[in-house]
């Protein structure tokens, strides 16, 4: 009896260990693979996939240079890398842009004035504003406002009558208030009647609002007869803002001299 109990008994039961020790026997020396080595990649993929799954975005961010990877697995000290460079430049005198003031083309600029002539400085001479003359002896200034004739044109048709044609005018406004003048023009005889002598015939539109300093001319084409030798002509200037017209300026002149 105790021979077949050694005989089948341990027999087997040292066959099953025997074989499965060889089975690893074999393994390990056809692949030169040690337990140790298998623990180690083991752990290397558990530590790997923990990277995966707790920091899945590290591979679009930086990690800190000298820990080489996340911070303790995770993306609380990673950073998106950015390169920000401040960069500092500086406007030239001719308003080109450098990066350093010694790039600029023009180092210095000058500063050009222009004096007007009405003594005013502008940096530019369009700025300037224009300004009049007046020369004539057939001038009158009343309400601070200048009116000028620079002369009246006419034609003779007999030896004692014609038509004007044509009258060359300035208005120039010297006060602080607005002005929109019109010019009534009067001609008339030495012997007309005092109603014929009050009689508008043409009226001068400038059609143009002067502030102080500003001014209006310009030559007017009219169709105004006359008969006889001792023709005056009278220009009455009124502000057309006015509600009643009244005459600001007065001027008389005889039309042959």
């Amino acid at each position: 009896m105790k021979d077949n109990i050694f005989k089948f008994g341990i027999k087997n039961e040292l066959r099953s260990k025997a074989s499965l020790y060889n089975i690893k026997k074999v393994i390990f020396r056809k692949h030169h693979i040690s337990i140790l080595n298998l623990l180690l990649i083991g752990l290397a993929v558990f530590i790997f996939g923990m990277i995966i799954s707790r920091c899945p975005s590290c591979s679009v961010y930086a990690a800190n240079e000298s820990a080489g990877q996340c911070p303790e697995l995770n993306c609380s000290g990673c950073e998106l890398q950015k390169q920000l460079r401040i960069i500092n430049t500086y406007v030239c005198p001719d308003k080109t842009i450098a990066g350093d003031p010694n790039d600029c083309l023009i180092k210095e600029r000058s500063m050009q004035k222009y004096v007007c002539e009405d003594g005013s400085v502008m940096d530019n001479p369009d700025d300037c504003k224009e300004t009049l003359e007046i020369d004539t002896e057939h001038q009158k200034t009343e309400n601070n406002i200048t009116l000028a004739v620079d002369g009246i044109d006419y034609d003779m048709k007999g030896d004692d009558w014609g038509t004007i044609t044509q009258i060359s005018y300035a208005v120039k406004n010297i006060g602080e208030s607005t002005i929109l003048p019109e010019i009534q023009v009067k001609v008339y005889n030495e012997s007309d009647s005092a109603y014929t002598k009050t009689d508008v015939r043409h009226t001068i539109k400038i059609n143009k609002t002067l502030e102080k300093d500003e001014f209006a001319q310009g030559v007017e084409d009219v169709y105004i007869s006359f008969k006889g030798l001792n023709i005056t002509a009278k220009l009455v200037l009124v502000n057309g803002l006015d509600e009643v017209y009244k005459a600001k300026v007065v001027l008389e002149m005889p039309l042959f001299e």
